[in-house]
């Protein structure tokens, strides 16, 4: 997925919102008149809010790194909009201006209050285009992210600072250059988390066991498998890069991952919802290839597993015939997410950088957290990949670059998501062949993955993936 997906605006549930997290969605940036009103009737709710909370104090050594970076990111971004005319590019200029200069004067209410409403115009304009048309735009997003997060930690407001923050990393904010505010407010934010957050006890299922994996091959596939991946028990760093990646040959090292504490640690959702439940995640609803189409969207990890992931443990198999019956908004997935940036924490649960990645190590790492009944469609990418199955029971397919005739590529013209070429109109398990005829010629390998699994996708082979349970991996590209 890219980064400039669309995401939705979040959405609270009643007497769901955090203190001091002001609602501004009356707030209508394209009227002048009418926001300026509005503006000044915002900091006075604000001012209000704020004189109710206990002040913080931000270190310093803390917030000057971080103050200093966002001022010069603000006077850049500034003059990049300069050379600008369109509408969309002045009235972002206008409030990051109005922004810079209260943060120039230490006003943290003056500066808050038009990044929130800067931050959301930023989003809508996202929203409006599919992606932001010039990256001074982009930019201007994660300036007025992180001017609203230090405006709400200045004056102790930590859950919605830490949720402008998360969203700045989102789109592509270093962590590195903002280090110690991030620690600051991650910090601050998580003990109180801590504190509220509460949930039954809900654990999903191990799959490691003989039992389950019997019920998830008998109800779970649509067919037998035929056509099995090379499986493999165990190998060595050197016969691993000389048998499978010299010849780009896929193989599946059964119990991989059987050390890592997550296989255990991430079966309990509470770990999520109670120790990250205030992080803002990117989440997609719905399937892409459905005809119903799929919506994204940013919500709290909270709402993530209370909503989607919790009911969804509860059913152990999810056939392919599942997201058909069961409502598809039910059907949620933080897919391809680089959450090990945004919580460097859970990286203790896993191996950071496996040795058959090579002595450089990983390009990317990405997580996938998901309902059961998820499914990506046949796509290759272009990197080498090592996907290892953390929790629950996946589904894979994969086509050789030589089958790649026969598989119906989508160009530009078909649908948006074929407009890297690296997509096929051909839906795994539901063919038609009618309308993709050559598919049926195409030969592929087949195989389910367990926790601990971990499945070597050579460089531009195509893929096909499905949950048949709530289901939870990590990916290494490298």
């Amino acid at each position: 997925e890219d980064d400039e997906d669309l995401f939705g605006s979040e959405e609270e549930e009643e007497g769901d919102t955090e203190d001091g997290d002001v609602d501004i969605s009356t707030v209508n940036p394209q009227s002048q008149h009418s926001g300026t009103l509005q503006l000044t009737e915002r900091k006075k709710i604000l001012n209000k809010a704020f004189s109710n909370s206990l002040l913080g104090s931000i270190p310093v050594t803390t917030m000057g790194i971080t103050l200093s970076y966002v001022t010069q990111l603000g006077s850049l971004v500034l003059r990049h909009l300069d050379t600008s005319n369109n509408v969309e590019s002045i009235a972002i200029k206008h409030c990051l201006t109005k922004t810079m200069t209260a943060l120039k004067v230490r006003d943290y209410i003056e500066s808050l209050s038009y990044a929130i409403i800067g931050e959301k115009e930023a989003l809508c304009i996202l929203q409006q285009h599919r992606s932001w048309p010039s990256e001074a735009l982009r930019e201007s997003h994660r300036c007025f992210a992180i001017v609203a997060a230090i405006g709400y930690a200045q004056n102790a407001n930590f859950l919605p600072a830490n949720k402008m923050l998360d969203k700045s990393v989102i789109f592509g904010q270093s962590r590195q250059i903002i280090q110690p505010f991030l620690d600051y407010v991650e910090s601050h934010a998580n003990s109180i988390n801590n504190i509220f957050q509460r949930m039954p006890m809900n654990v999903i299922p191990d799959y490691r066991l003989s039992e389950l994996q019997g019920l998830i091959v008998k109800e779970g596939l649509s067919s037998p498998i035929r056509f099995p991946i090379t499986e493999v028990e165990g190998i060595s760093e050197k016969d691993f890069h000389s048998i499978y990646f010299a010849k780009d040959k896929p193989v599946i090292i059964r119990g991989f991952a059987k050390s890592w504490s997550a296989l255990d640690k991430w079966r309990s959702l509470n770990l999520f919802a109670q120790d990250h439940g205030n992080r803002i995640v990117p989440i997609e609803k719905g399937i892409m290839s459905d005809k119903r189409g799929m919506k994204e969207e940013m919500m709290t990890m909270k709402e993530f597993i209370r909503t989607f992931m919790s009911p969804s443990s509860r059913m152990p198999v999810w056939s392919l015939r599942s997201h058909e019956s069961e409502d598809q908004n039910k059907i949620a997935y933080l897919a391809q997410h680089q959450l090990f940036d945004q919580i460097p924490s859970l990286l203790q649960d896993v191996e950071a950088s496996p040795p058959i990645c090579g002595k450089d190590g990983p390009t990317h790492v990405n997580t996938w957290i998901g309902t059961g009944g998820t499914r990506t469609p046949l796509h290759f990418d272009s990197y080498d990949n090592l996907l290892v199955q953390v929790v629950g029971a996946k589904y894979i397919r994969i086509y050789n670059p030589a089958e790649t005739s026969k598989l119906h590529v989508l160009d530009k013209s078909d649908t948006e998501y074929g407009a890297q070429g690296n997509m096929s109109a051909v839906d795994c398990e539901l063919e038609n062949y009618t309308t993709h005829p050559m598919a049926k010629d195409a030969e592929y390998t087949e195989a389910v993955l367990f926790p601990g699994d971990c499945l070597y996708i050579p460089s531009r082979y195509w893929h096909y993936v499905r949950s048949m349970s709530t289901s939870i991996s990590v990916n290494f590209w490298f």
